[in-house]
């Protein structure tokens, strides 16, 4: 029988069949991801934004390739220079981006006055892991380059990222930071994926959470299936790996109870304490991985506020 954890009661979650804590990696649960991934891509395009915020889709090339990205903007004065979020979706590095990221990028963008910019980066295993990051990284420095047209504060600049999202925000902050180029105010992970040694981390123990220590095994599995397009990113490309946790911008990490990632998202946040960084760290009790789903739940409206008032004190 499956264990249940003492979830809070006011996200109504009742645990179901969950593709993630199987082999998805090989049949029958890869053709579930990859019909989940195509309901997902189709509910993205027909996303429509709510009331008071705009968005609209984009493309920038990216070493060999055209990636797209939406820009979420508030109503009003279209010519504003606004702050800006860099919003690195999450989906275990194989997953698109979801409905889930754009609600919560409607939240922030309307909530802050700021634009928020999601960029598509290619996935693994499809392509190798530091393509994936260097469209990440890419896409920062282009909008930085284009600042005016995308009315973009260069000043009022943070980076984002849930999951392994959150790994990819990181990744860039540590390569803006290592090649001396303009850094963000701020830094948010959510739930992040901070490690691919899974071994020193108890919160890997929650065999039933949503997202489990199997689930991290095959996504590191698929992770590094591809090659890499060369060495130069490597380095980067871990965030519990990085030699230097000095110098990087204020950052708020926020780990959820019952997840088997939460040791590593407070792990992290301890590497960068230690080495002088302005870092909070919140776990919120009875919350799963992408407990934040839940749009319109009083809960995580309460959350998504808290994030904002973090968020408003980094820019």
């Amino acid at each position: 029988m499956r264990i249940v954890y003492d979830y809070d009661k006011r996200l109504n979650f009742v645990p179901m069949f969950n593709v993630w804590q199987h082999d998805f990696t090989a049949s029958p649960y890869k053709e579930m991801v990859e019909k989940n991934i195509r309901i997902s891509m189709d509910a993205v395009a027909a996303f429509e934004a709510p009331e008071g915020v705009s968005l609209s889709k984009y493309s920038f090339e990216s070493d060999d390739a055209s990636v797209h990205y939406y820009v979420i903007s508030p109503s009003g004065n279209a010519d504003l220079k606004r702050p800006t979020i860099f919003y690195f979706h999450g989906g275990g590095f194989i997953c698109p981006l979801d409905v889930m990221m754009l609600n919560n990028g409607c939240f922030y963008a309307k909530h802050l006055s700021c634009n928020v910019i999601l960029p598509e980066y290619r996935l693994v295993p499809k392509h190798p892991a530091d393509v994936m990051l260097m469209d990440c990284i890419n896409m920062y420095k282009y909008a930085l380059e284009n600042a005016n047209t995308l009315h973009i504060d260069p000043a009022r600049i943070i980076v984002f990222g849930d999951s392994a999202g959150g790994c990819l925000a990181f990744d860039t902050v540590h390569y803006i930071k290592e090649k001396g180029l303009a850094m963000p105010k701020g830094m948010m992970l959510i739930y992040p994926v901070t490690d691919d040694d899974l071994s020193p981390y108890d919160s890997m123990n929650l065999e039933y959470a949503e997202w489990n220590k199997d689930a991290s095994m095959h996504m590191w599995e698929l992770f590094y299936k591809a090659p890499l397009s060369s060495d130069d990113l490597r380095r980067f490309l871990i965030p519990m790996k990085a030699e230097d946790f000095s110098c990087f911008p204020k950052t708020y990490i926020e780990v959820a109870e019952f997840d088997s990632l939460k040791d590593q998202g407070k792990a992290l946040a301890s590497k960068l304490r230690s080495a002088g960084a302005d870092v909070s760290l919140k776990e919120i009790p009875g919350t799963y991985h992408g407990f934040d789903n839940q749009k319109d739940n009083s809960f995580v409206v309460e959350t998504l506020d808290h994030r904002c008032k973090v968020m408003k004190d980094m820019i």
